[in-house]
């Protein structure tokens, strides 16, 4: 049930309600999910019955259907195309923010309804820190890049890493620690 800015989101709470044939047994909700807003119009329209539920959508999410895992797997191939389209650009000189961008220009282009997160381009030091975001650095040569990049389809969402040495072969410290994390 969706709303806008004009409508606002009281009438689509109500409906919401009223498609669940609301019985005023408790409703499990994601806490991560649902705005506060919108839990107090959902608890103000059928009464106080929404509880936390995150560890049960959890326990639940560890099972897909035989057309889920599919779905999936097309979902998969998808991010993996937008990421062969964006490949040619990992090159020196590049800047970590260019090819960011435009991963996220051919994640959106290959169906992607949204980022399951801001892609993470990060190469040299960058490359320790686990969460790195972007940044305008150059790729220079020996560098080992990751890649962590996912797209959201249907409600579904990737998430695949990779990394990349840069212009020549890495440096043997970095093979090494290349090779061990393979292991």
């Amino acid at each position: 049930y969706t709303y806008s800015d004009q409508t606002g989101p009281a009438a689509a709470c109500e409906a919401f309600g009223q498609h669940l044939e609301w019985t005023g047994q408790p409703v499990g909700i994601e806490t991560r999910r649902l705005r506060f807003l919108e839990l107090q119009l959902l608890n103000q329209a059928h009464g106080p019955d929404c509880q936390p539920a995150d560890a049960l959508f959890a326990q639940l999410r560890q099972y897909k259907s035989a057309a889920e895992i599919t779905l999936i797997r097309h979902i998969t191939r998808l991010a993996e195309a937008a990421w062969m389209q964006t490949l040619p650009m990992l090159k020196v000189g590049a800047t970590e923010q260019t090819i960011a961008q435009a991963l996220c220009s051919q994640l959106y282009l290959h169906g992607a309804s949204g980022l399951g997160f801001a892609p993470i381009i990060a190469s040299g030091s960058n490359g320790a820190n686990p969460h790195a975001g972007a940044s305008a650095r150059p790729l220079q040569a020996g560098d080992l890049v990751t890649v962590d990049w996912g797209m959201q389809h249907e409600a579904y969402h990737t998430d695949i890493t990779r990394t990349y040495a840069i212009a020549s072969a890495p440096v043997p410290l970095l093979q090494q620690a290349y090779t061990a994390v393979q292991a």
